[in-house]
């Protein structure tokens, strides 16, 4: 009984934190058409009216606020 009580804390504990380290992503795109995707929703520096955030591959990518068409949270697989 204990046995089976400890791997279900564990499971559940194991789910916890793979759900914890997934974040959306979302959708950029710029009036020239480029797409980009950023691993979690971008930041607005109101003071240098700049967007930025991180690629999937972990790149930071700043982009004018003037250039930025839409924004929309991408669709979860």
């Amino acid at each position: 009984m204990m046995k089976r009580l400890c791997c279900l804390c564990l499971m559940l504990f194991s789910l916890l934190v793979f759900s914890a380290c997934s974040s959306h992503q979302w959708q950029v795109t710029t009036s020239d058409g480029k797409e980009y995707t950023a691993a979690g929703k971008p930041e607005l520096d109101e003071d240098a009216k700049t967007y930025t955030f991180e690629d999937p591959q972990g790149n930071q990518v700043v982009l004018p606020q003037s250039v930025v068409q839409e924004m929309k949270e991408a669709p979860s697989n």
